[in-house]
């Protein structure tokens, strides 16, 4: 048996539990004198935690059957409750002669409080993980299998616990999407953020946002990953493009001449009809960002058209008939 520099030690007897030997670890451990432990049989019993004492004396009735038990349990001192290893075998003065019953105890106080510390946060962070509004899952590096799951992302997808825990990465994810600028955490860290094709129970189709963080997970290299449905906005932004490609297919086919600027009378716009026009009037090319008085010299006609320009920059709706080839014979204001 290897006794470390810290293990307190006793013995007794077993036919009467006299205590018949002490060693000084012993007393530090329990800061009682050696005396008290002599005085009655099995004295180390009475600094036995309440809540441990039914499980410790399970344990000692059974020494004969299991001579080498080992019981991890709380002591109550004077001053401290301490958690302790102790190593329960029988021993023999002569042959087959099983008469003495020895205790080698080892302080493992601080070991328990950290494991008790990690596994109090584990189930916090588990409570906090199955209670999370958004849809949270963690895989495994290696085999890409889930591990674990959320009420959100069951919700959010449409299978069972059991279905999903079935399931590998990439039995949901198809294309990934491009994704512009980076998030920020709560920390202020730069997490992995990607854009996802994601496929539900249904086969219906979901765009998410993911943001993934490498963890230790039972063990095992694994990812927790939180997802973001984005599939409204990447509806509407399809839908946007969509309506804006037809209406530039509009107006890039008609004859009518269309055209924007802003208050510095620069082009925002301009169709087809209005660019050849314009080439046609000035030989010139113009283009968005040009200034739409840049090839006019006629300081009249420049006038005349910004005092228009004015008027519609300024919220005013009108209607003009121009009897003009871009210059100013005749204005009629509707």
């Amino acid at each position: 048996m290897l006794l470390l520099v810290n293990d307190a030690v006793w013995a007794a007897d077993v036919t009467t539990g006299k205590i018949i030997y002490t060693n000084k670890l012993l007393s530090t451990l329990f800061k009682i004198s050696e005396e008290d432990f002599f005085k009655t049989s099995q004295a180390w019993l009475k600094w036995v935690h309440p809540e441990d004492l039914e499980n410790v004396k399970h344990k000692l009735s059974l020494i004969k059957q299991n001579p080498g038990t080992e019981i991890e349990h709380r002591i109550v001192t004077a001053d401290s409750i301490k958690w302790v290893n102790h190593r329960l075998m029988l021993l023999s003065e002569s042959e087959g002669d099983l008469n003495i019953l020895a205790g080698v105890i080892t302080d493992i106080t601080q070991r328990k409080e950290a494991e008790i510390k990690l596994e109090k946060s584990e189930k916090i962070s588990g409570y906090l993980f199955e209670k999370d509004s958004n849809p949270l899952w963690i895989y495994d590096c290696e085999t890409s299998q889930f591990l674990s799951v959320n009420n959100a992302a069951l919700q959010q997808y449409g299978y069972s616990k059991e279905e999903f825990l079935s399931l590998k990465i990439q039995d949901i994810q198809t294309e990934e999407l491009p994704l512009n600028g980076k998030a920020k955490n709560d920390l202020g860290n730069t997490p992995h953020l990607k854009g996802w094709k994601h496929i539900k129970k249904d086969k219906s189709i979901i765009y998410v946002t993911t943001e993934e963080h490498g963890i230790a997970y039972n063990g095992r290299k694994a990812k927790i990953i939180l997802v973001q449905d984005i599939t409204n906005e990447i509806e509407n932004r399809q839908q946007a493009l969509f309506a804006k490609n037809n209406l530039t297919a509009v107006i890039n086919n008609t004859d009518d001449l269309i055209w924007s600027i802003d208050s510095d009378y620069n082009l925002i716009s301009l169709n087809k009809a209005f660019h050849s026009y314009y080439n046609s009037i000035f030989n010139v090319s113009i283009r968005i960002g040009d200034n739409i008085f840049k090839d006019e010299k006629d300081n009249n006609i420049k006038n005349h058209w910004k005092k228009f320009y004015e008027k519609a920059l300024s919220g005013e709706r009108f209607t003009t008939i121009e009897r003009t080839n871009f210059k100013i014979p005749q204005t009629v204001e509707v």
